[in-house]
């Protein structure tokens, strides 16, 4: 046994005890059971008594055991009898078939802790594909969730999650106003062909399954939860995502229903040595991750998962987990090491699916439920082609909602830690209040109260000081800066009108408060009409830049034939969008610039 491992340091050695992952740090581990005096166990009787504790509770499933050795101990990978494997990007843990290919391989005094190696399930509830649907769904009303967030309030500020702070440089190039927010997504893969993820919106993943060799999506999971964070606004397809600035790290983690912890733990401490190296080059090597997002989740703890989610956690990224679908008061991890995000309905009632909350859950009962989100039908991309969407329900679609503001607030304040943000949130969530009482003043069907942007938003510019000298820009669709704009900025008074007038200085800059909002009104020559809206700056030396859409364009149809031919005999008529009612061949989107439209 002896030259498949090997001691790194020398120590004291203690004899192993468990039960499920009882940390083996010393004599006796269970100093006091309920139904005998305390006791302890013998080296002698340590396989007797794995075998008797370190079993899986009856109502779970697991695929054999995970095992972590001391810091004094590693096994060396060339020496790895059957069934025993290393569990990637994890130090020092291993996977294991059966008890007895531990025991008879590894001295007990070496192992720090045994669990099983519990299956994670995706917490979806309803899914309900539409390959066939190309409706802009916002502006058709299908994405009632935004309304119900205000996730309105951020985009009326240009808060879509690109990076707003300048006293930061998080990618160490030297220019701190122009970072990347990053959101890791551990999930089944995204599809990176969906024609509602932007160009550069989805960084290069990383598969964690036997048998795959890339991070696409096979299962749809995934891609509707990125969408839900990050697909493109105002593009004319789909959906519009909260956050369409964010970059998207999908994590591969699942290829069906459920997988194992080891799985789920692997990809989480990828993304701290993805963090970490990334921090550590300043910015060489790695991806500067900031959110990471786990719409999963098990009833049972674990020290595996629990080592997993602290680590990101000191390594700086904010992590948001979905609260569970059992509908009761079960416990629900990673959840409980995180920040939990229960699920709503429309009529803004907790969802009946939805984890309550319970002190019987034992330690991180509180994070397990710390606020609720929209969580019943949730529309977002489909993985099935680059066009097809799709409705589901569960705490997996609340989550990303909460991941997607706090990749805003990470823009805003690139110092946000995710215990700051945990207390932000609690801060800042609109009170909500169930039939169920509440625990210690957190809710137990609502937690802390449901996500709100606007309080949220609000809360956090104004901790923002100082000035900001800010020159306008007027520009069409295109970009292109329109001349012989006007524009008139006012302060925004408390109910949103406009108060006071703000005049420029000779040279055309407006002196504007850092963190306040102000309202314009911008208008120029023909076609385009007078605009309102709000802004703020979060700049010392800013830019705001309006954008005035045209109501005419310009227009040519050219109909050709199956070879490209111009047919000069045909007839075009066009009538007003009718969403479902047309058939996808036979719309068209005219886009401003646009010159002509070629009909086949």
């Amino acid at each position: 046994m002896k030259q498949r491992w090997r001691k790194i340091l020398t120590g004291v050695m203690v004899p192993a005890m468990l039960f499920c992952s009882i940390p083996l740090t010393g004599l006796p581990v269970f100093a006091e059971r309920a139904d005998e005096a305390a006791w302890q166990v013998k080296p002698s009787d340590i396989r007797g008594e794995l075998h008797s504790t370190v079993v899986c509770p009856e109502e779970a499933d697991a695929d054999g055991f995970l095992f972590h050795l001391e810091d004094s101990a590693e096994l060396l990978d060339d020496a790895l009898p059957e069934g025993v494997e290393t569990v990637p990007f994890t130090d020092g843990t291993y996977t294991a078939e059966t008890l007895d290919q531990i025991l008879d391989f590894v001295p007990e005094e070496d192992i720090e802790y045994i669990e099983p190696n519990y299956t994670v399930y995706l917490q979806d509830a309803e899914a309900v594909p539409d390959p066939e649907a190309d409706d802009p769904y916002y502006q058709s009303g299908a994405q009632w969730n935004l309304e119900d967030i205000h996730a309105g309030s951020a985009w009326e500020l240009g808060l879509e999650g690109q990076d707003r702070d300048t006293a930061a440089d998080m990618d160490y190039d030297g220019n701190a106003g122009n970072d990347d927010v990053i959101v890791a997504v551990i999930d089944s893969g995204i599809n990176p062909e969906h024609e509602d993820f932007a160009s550069g919106t989805l960084l290069e993943g990383q598969t964690f399954l036997s048998g795959t060799t890339d991070a696409r999506d096979a299962l749809g999971h995934g891609t509707l939860i990125a969408g839900i964070i990050a697909a493109s606004r105002d593009n004319a397809a789909g959906i519009a995502g909260i956050a369409d600035h964010v970059k998207i790290l999908p994590l591969r983690v699942f290829d069906r229903g459920n997988t194992s912890l080891s799985t789920i733990t692997s990809a989480i401490n990828y993304a701290v040595s993805q963090k970490q190296t990334f921090d550590s080059s300043s910015g060489k090597n790695g991806t500067n991750i900031s959110v990471l997002n786990m719409s999963l989740g098990f009833s049972h703890s674990s020290t595996e998962l629990q080592n997993a989610v602290n680590q990101a956690i000191d390594a700086g990224i904010i992590v948001i987990c979905s609260a569970g679908n059992a509908g009761t008061t079960a416990a629900n991890y990673p959840a409980q090491y995180a920040i939990g995000v229960g699920a709503t309905d429309q009529s803004g009632a907790a969802a009946s699916f939805s984890q309550r909350l319970s002190k019987d859950n034992g330690e991180g009962y509180e994070n397990k439920l710390w606020v609720t989100a929209p969580g019943k039908t949730i529309i977002g991309p489909y993985y099935y082609s680059s066009e097809a969407y799709m409705t589901d329900s569960g705490t997996s679609f609340a989550a990303p909602q909460a991941a997607a503001l706090a990749a805003v607030c990470k823009g805003i304040d690139n110092s946000m830690t995710h215990s700051q943000f945990r207390q932000l949130l609690k801060d800042t969530a609109a009170a909500a209040t169930g039939s169920s009482g509440n625990i210690d003043g957190q809710d137990v069907e609502f937690g802390w109260g449901r996500l709100d942007f606007a309080k949220t938003i609000d809360y956090l510019l104004a901790q923002k000081t100082g000035s900001s000298k800010v020159t306008v820009t007027v520009r069409n669709e295109n970009g292109t800066a329109l001349t012989g704009a006007s524009v008139r900025l006012f302060a925004c008074a408390e109910d949103g009108s406009a108060g006071a007038e703000v005049k420029p200085d000779t040279s055309g800059k407006y002196s504007l408060t850092l963190g306040k909002k102000y309202l314009y009104r911008a208008s120029t020559g023909a076609n385009y009409p007078e605009q309102e809206g709000t802004a703020v700056l979060l700049a010392s030396d800013s830019r705001l830049l309006i954008t005035l859409r045209s109501q005419v364009y310009p227009t040519r149809f050219i109909v050709q034939d199956s070879e490209g031919n111009a047919r000069t005999d045909a007839a075009v008529t066009l009538q007003k969008n009718a969403r479902k009612n047309w058939s996808r061949p036979r719309t068209a989107v005219i886009r401003p610039g646009t010159e002509a439209i070629h009909i086949l």
